[in-house]
């Protein structure tokens, strides 16, 4: 009787063996079902409400707002909107002009032009507005920044308070600009897009790369002392995707990588930046730093043809863009004519949907025009002063032309940062622990 018990002890033990096994297997197996669950339902979440959110599919096809009627603009390379007077549009000419700038409608009719004694202009590039030393007032930036050469121990940027009158038609001054030197860390960088967070009221440059490779570069500057350079701090780095000339038939093709403008949004949750051939927006998440934000996946946002793409600006509002560009290098080359019109082009922004639980977001907002959106072969800015003079009407091919071209086609595939592939490894781990189990189990079942 005691023998017969003892010979049933191993098969005991291994049947425990076994059980432990099984619910061991048991355990790993609902894990890994829970884990891919739950991330398949979260990335399908966060999939709807990015689409819900995307900026990109907001905005509708580009509408002509007016022809830039300031005839010594020929080289605009900056653009910002007015924060202290609705409406009006501050632009710049790129390296070769006196430091000025021009004010003009936001159909592109001519303000006045405004000197700004005391600073240099070697290569004016980018223009922007935003907060600065006194809150009470709305700043302009100019950034003296270009360096083809890369060549410059320091670049400046202009600080300079908007006029307390909106601007009428008249010529004046902007007194009181000082000048922000800028040293960048790596050495000299050639430079065209600057903007100012008005969250943080913090100065941010990006570099201009040929490969793409752009530094995105901060710096504090309330409090800065003038003639003291004050060293950026790089915060990030973006990578420009190469794309086919926007418009295949264009006598002039620049390269699509390198970065000649870029303007933040008022509420500071979406950074534009363009290319002499795209525009690409980067969405900002609550509490997210520009540099972060800087570093995930864009979208290509709508654009139309322009011979030398330069200039982007929100407007003060934040529910649209504009677009320009450079004239004198096309009409050289011949890719514009003499007596062709410089246009200034509107982009309306639609507001962003209410998050809902019970219905995937809407796919058909990026070809629905706003009601306040005029057709493209009629639009104009309603919104002009009444002191600002009459615009030039562009041609309705022009108008046509620039309807035909403009898009808003998602980046080329693999050019996007892996965003909110984290799902993916989770699911791979939980596979390996899965197998791992399953190995532990049939090591115990091996006859010993």
């Amino acid at each position: 009787m005691t023998s017969g018990a003892d010979d049933r002890r191993p098969g005991r033990a291994k049947l425990a063996d076994m059980n432990r096994g099984h619910r061991l297997l048991v355990a790993c197996g609902v894990w890994v079902v829970f884990a891919v669950v739950t991330a398949t339902v979260t990335a399908t979440a966060t999939g709807r409400a990015a689409a819900a959110n995307d900026v990109c599919t907001r905005v509708s096809a580009g509408a002509v707002a007016g022809a830039i009627g300031a005839p010594d603009l020929v080289e605009l390379s900056g653009l910002a909107a007015s924060h202290a007077h609705p409406g009006v549009l501050w632009a710049t000419n790129d390296s070769g002009d006196t430091p000025r700038l021009f004010a003009m409608s936001d159909a592109g009719a001519p303000l006045g032009t405004f000197a700004v004694p005391g600073a240099e202009a070697i290569d004016w590039e980018d223009l922007a507005t935003g907060p600065g030393p006194d809150p009470a007032k709305s700043y302009i930036y100019i950034a003296d920044i270009g360096d083809n050469a890369a060549a410059r121990d320091h670049v400046t940027v202009y600080r300079v308070a908007e006029p307390d009158s909106a601007p009428s038609g008249v010529d004046d001054i902007l007194d009181g600009a000082e000048a922000i030197q800028l040293v960048y860390p790596g050495g000299p960088e050639d430079a065209e897009a600057l903007f100012v967070d008005p969250v943080t009221t913090d100065v941010f440059i990006i570099t201009k790369q040929l490969s793409g490779q752009s530094k995105v570069l901060r710096a504090a500057t309330v409090g800065a002392v003038p003639a003291v350079p004050l060293t950026m701090e790089q915060v990030g780095a973006i990578v420009v995707p190469a794309t086919p000339p926007y418009d295949p038939n264009a006598t002039m093709a620049l390269p699509s990588t390198m970065v000649t403008g870029a303007d933040i949004s008022p509420d500071g949750r979406t950074v534009l930046v363009r290319t002499y051939q795209q525009v690409l927006a980067f969405e900002r998440a609550e509490g997210q730093t520009v540099g972060d934000a800087l570093a995930g996946p864009p979208c290509s946002a709508p654009q139309v043809a322009e011979p030398q793409g330069e200039a982007i600006a929100f407007s003060a509002t934040g529910d649209r863009y504009f677009t320009a560009g450079e004239t004198q290098l096309a009409l050289a080359q011949g890719a514009i004519g003499a007596t062709d019109p410089n246009p200034l082009t509107s982009f309306v922004i639609a507001p962003a949907a209410e998050p809902t639980t019970t219905s995937a977001a809407p796919t058909t907002s990026s070809t629905t025009t706003p009601t306040t959106t005029a057709p493209i072969s009629t639009a104009v800015a309603t919104t002009e002063p009444t002191a600002s003079r009459s615009t030039p009407t562009l041609p309705p091919s022009t108008t046509a032309a620039a309807a035909a071209r403009a898009s808003s086609a998602p980046l080329p595939p693999g050019t996007s940062p892996p965003a909110n592939r984290w799902w993916v490894w989770t699911t791979v781990a939980a596979v390996l622990v899965l197998l791992g189990a399953v190995a532990v189990v049939a090591r115990r079942r091996r006859p010993r």
